[in-house]
């Protein structure tokens, strides 16, 4: 208590807020390891943090930014807990933490208004829509909206471009439903073989395909050259080359022997939190409007599932990516890659 914790000038009000809150002096300072280091020293500081995630420890340490040394303080809080990482992470007090981090992150994106959509950037989405595929949940078809005549066209653009600057989401845009499709390995007769896949009202996937055009470029700009998930041009056979190669350099004897570790995360999608997700989709860079319009259409799903026996009553599933959707794959990916 009354210690000073040293920042960067790229954090938010919550910084202030929260280390005030618990006893602390939060203090504002240049940006950049030496100029933290240099503060932390004057000040006697025992901790300090940057907006880039560098963690600065003094207490117990020499000051400076260490990610193995703070995966150390990490697993010595959890030895010393009766509790798994998952649940401090889902602690209420950490939970309320993430939310408000993101209704300020929120409130802030809504106030950066982005240019209206115009035709062009509608007809290139239309364009886009394939043939053949299964009426939505208000018994539409893509067919219908890809030769839909130009009066029809801008209101639909109207309707759009509303939705856009009041961040709402018209309840009808809620509704989708449920298919399950093989995933060609495993038991046919168990449902951990088949994959859920959502069928969006067309003109909310229309909606979400406008926004996807309009942030894709500056998210992928901010993922790392490993991360192949949900991108364009890339795919994970691209890095099983670069592991295979790693491989046999090593076993040539032309780099030193490795330790690689591999993950897989299971039922991924199942596992995403939409605020997680939008605030790691803020932090590649989306902060305009984009993002209100990313959160608004994801917080209330109205779902059935058709089954072999007919479908299944409407239910609500709120603060849910859709897989299957053009967003979450992209979402997905930039909190993986975080």
């Amino acid at each position: 208590p009354g210690a000073c914790i040293v920042t960067d000038v790229k954090a938010s009000q919550m910084f202030f807020n929260e280390i005030t809150r618990m006893g602390g002096k939060p203090v504002l300072w240049k940006a950049g390891h030496s100029h933290i280091k240099t503060k932390m020293h004057e000040l006697n500081s025992p901790l300090a943090g940057e907006m880039s995630a560098h963690i600065f420890f003094k207490h117990r340490y020499y000051g400076y930014d260490d990610a193995l040394y703070a995966s150390i303080r990490l697993l010595s809080i959890l030895a010393t807990k009766n509790e798994t990482l998952a649940d401090i992470w889902n602690n209420s007090n950490i939970q309320k933490l993430r939310k408000q981090v993101f209704e300020y992150r929120l409130k802030q994106a809504k106030q950066e208004k982005t240019e209206e959509w115009n035709l062009k950037k509608l007809d290139k989405v239309l364009k886009s829509l394939k043939n053949g595929k299964s009426k939505d949940a208000t018994g539409l078809v893509n067919e219908v909206m890809k030769n839909m005549g130009d009066d029809l066209m801008h209101s639909v653009l109207m309707m759009l471009n509303k939705i856009k600057s009041q961040h709402l989401n018209p309840e009808f845009m809620d509704l989708s439903d449920i298919v399950s499709i093989y995933k060609g390995s495993g038991d046919q007769s168990s449902i951990d073989s088949e994959r859920g896949i959502f069928l969006l009202q067309i003109l909310r996937m229309i909606k979400d395909k406008l926004v996807y055009n309009d942030v894709y470029s500056t998210v992928d700009s901010n993922m790392s050259e490993s991360q192949a998930g949900g991108r364009k041009g890339r795919s994970f056979r691209e890095n099983l080359l670069k592991l295979y190669s790693m491989i046999n350099s090593s076993l040539q004897k032309e780099c030193p022997p490795l330790d690689v570790t591999l993950y897989d995360l299971e039922k991924c999608f199942d596992s995403l939190d939409l605020v997680d997700c939008c605030n790691d989709i803020f932090e590649a860079g989306v902060h305009d409007n984009n993002l209100a319009v990313i959160y608004e259409g994801n917080r209330n799903n109205k779902v059935a599932i058709n089954t072999p026996c007919g479908q299944t009553e409407r239910v609500s599933m709120p603060d849910i990516l859709s897989q299957g959707a053009s967003l979450p794959p992209l979402m997905c990916g930039v909190s993986v890659d975080k």
